[in-house]
């Protein structure tokens, strides 16, 4: 179904996230899709050659660079929407089901996400 879009899975991800707020730093996309910058910089370089999105540096901070949908972008949202509803459709769980998996994927990676470091002996992994 993605090919069809012309997208992969994380494009797919990113593409959403934007669809939800767009206008996001590289950063904010980073985090909201716990994906790391050398991840996220040629999947957004890609996004902005298939003229999805934009990519432009900030002029409050030219060190960020803020993401926004072109059209394009945008009007690939009701298509992409169906790829939801069909996943939702096949997995076959009710809304009340769904919040329990969802709950319970979000408990899960906050489990992952504050493991020990070896190196520092802390959960976050910041140095000491």
């Amino acid at each position: 179904m993605l090919d069809q879009l012309g997208t992969t899975y994380p494009q797919y991800l990113v593409l959403m996230a934007l669809w939800e707020h767009d206008d996001q730093t590289v950063r904010e996309l980073s985090d909201r899709l716990d994906l790391d910058s050398g991840t996220m910089s040629p999947m957004l370089k890609r996004l902005a050659a298939l003229e999805l999105v934009t990519r432009e540096r900030s002029a409050a901070d030219e060190r960020q660079v803020r993401i926004r949908l072109t059209e394009a972008g945008r009007a690939l949202e009701q298509s992409a929407c169906r790829v939801s509803a069909v996943m939702l459709d096949v997995l076959a769980l009710d809304a009340s089901r769904l919040a329990d998996l969802v709950q319970q994927l979000d408990e899960i990676s906050e489990r992952v996400g504050s493991t020990p470091d070896p190196a520092s002996g802390r959960a976050d992994g910041a140095a000491q």
